[in-house]
């Protein structure tokens, strides 16, 4: 390494330990890039990229649900807490935005009939698609 002073901000995930918005913050007595998991180095060198545009948030969680979120992570190729809780929000965002659609359908008024012949002809332009 060479003689430059660390960057304070370099990123840590927030499943090891750490807190996050503690600068220079350290695991276990050693440096802050021990810390990182394999392959977290490359975070470091995403400077500019969508990571500085983050914000941190807490959230508290009882030890069942904190065991799941850990096990979800591990099990999921998911590569830290923060990406699982990302990908949940994203979801749940995407499940409110189908929703309102559907809604907005429901209300609005019919312009043909759904019947046999209306399917049918679904059915044949899914299949001219394929």
């Amino acid at each position: 390494m060479s003689g430059k002073p660390r960057s304070e901000s370099i990123p840590r995930p927030d499943d090891e330990g750490l807190d996050i918005n503690e600068p220079g913050a350290q695991a276990d007595g050693k440096d802050e890039l021990s810390a990182l998991p394999k392959l977290g180095i490359l975070a470091i060198f995403a400077k500019g990229s969508r990571i500085d545009d983050m914000s941190t948030m807490n959230v508290s969680l009882p030890d069942d649900l904190k065991s799941f979120v850990a096990a979800q992570v591990s099990e999921g190729g998911y590569g830290s807490t923060s990406e699982y809780v990302r990908d949940l929000i994203r979801r749940d965002h995407d499940r409110r935005q189908l929703r309102a659609a559907l809604l907005e359908g429901a209300r609005s008024p019919a312009t043909t009939t759904a019947d046999i012949a209306y399917f049918a002809s679904l059915r044949d332009q899914a299949r001219a698609g394929d």
